[in-house]
């Protein structure tokens, strides 16, 4: 498994999916439970497949993290087809229709027999997993992707184990209308932008940005400090907005615990953790993703009060 690099939060409703990943890890009868939520390749006529992944080649879907939350691990598997290999039969099948109809094909059936051509070379196809690992808190879970659609899948799946096993939590965006990019936009322009504590946790603008002008253009900035004049002055004077910037997340003792890029749809980026476990064993992965599962659960809730959400502490899980 990868380290970890995006991340999007959700709001549990309340703790019952938190206590069902306690119970859950805890007995091995839930592997009959999710027998028909584990991951498997997708059937023969299907591009894509989604499950549930025991992860650290464990037996167990559910790993507890010692008390810094629980993780599951999802499995993305998509049929990769080379254009190439497609295109070579497809070749043939045009050629064979056009000499044995004497013309050309049609624009539909050109599309009608490519598709047929996939739908033979699908079984085929070679299969690229992707490994997604989420975590769960008493009134949080974080899906580790930065894609929207491959959220929503998982959201979905994850409500349809709700159902099976009687659990009423509902997953929740934290923002739905906030603007988010106006306050990292405020960020960039003043650095460095301290929450109502100032021994608390501050965030400094980094050195990479993505502004967004009022006629669409894009402009992107890359290892370049967003204090510099020029970009200072295309944000003070130009018509941007900011819909992604990098930042430095502090404390009063300790800088840079975490550099990430935030984006206004409320997706964190390109994560570097100061503190980071080589990934070599079950031993080492557990406890990098101990370290990841904390420093995220105490991050979100700086960043939604820094975006002006309702901030609270993160909720205590168990004792460590």
């Amino acid at each position: 498994m990868k380290p970890i690099k995006a991340f999007a939060p959700y709001k549990l409703s309340d703790q019952k999916f938190y206590d069902w990943c306690k119970t859950a890890s805890r007995s091995m009868r839930t592997m009959g439970v999710l027998e028909h939520f584990l991951a498997k390749d997708p059937a023969s006529f299907a591009y894509e497949s989604l499950g549930l992944l025991s992860p650290f080649e464990s037996d167990h879907p559910v790993h507890d993290l010692d008390g810094a939350g629980y993780m599951l691990c999802y499995q993305y598997n998509q049929r990769i087809l080379p254009g190439a290999v497609r295109d070579e039969k497809l070749k043939l099948r045009i050629a064979e229709l056009a000499e044995r109809e004497g013309r050309d094909v049609t624009k539909t059936e050109y599309a009608q027999l490519r598709g047929e051509v996939e739908k033979e070379l699908l079984p085929q196809a070679f299969i690229r997993r992707t490994h997604i690992p989420i975590f769960v808190y008493k009134d949080m879970l974080l899906i580790c992707h930065a894609s929207a659609k491959r959220q929503e899948d998982i959201i979905d799946h994850l409500c349809r184990l709700f159902a099976v096993r009687n659990i009423s939590t509902t997953i929740e965006l934290y923002f739905t209308n906030n603007d988010i990019d106006t306050t990292m936009k405020q960020l960039a322009i003043e650095d460095v932008m301290r929450l109502d504590d100032e021994d608390a946790n501050y965030f400094q603008a980094a050195d990479a940005a993505v502004f967004k002008g009022s006629d669409k253009r894009t402009l992107r900035i890359k290892d370049r400090d967003v204090s510099h004049d020029e970009v200072q002055n295309a944000l003070v004077n130009g018509s941007y907005s900011v819909i992604e910037l990098r930042m430095n997340w502090n404390t009063a003792d300790s800088d840079n615990l975490m550099t990430f890029n935030l984006t206004d749809k409320f997706i964190v980026k390109s994560v570097k953790l100061a503190e980071t476990v080589e990934l070599k064993s079950a031993e080492d992965m557990h406890a990098t993703f101990f370290i990841y599962a904390k420093q995220f659960k105490a991050l979100v809730p700086d960043l939604i009060e820094l975006l002006g959400g309702e901030s609270s502490p993160p909720a205590d899980d168990e004792e460590l």
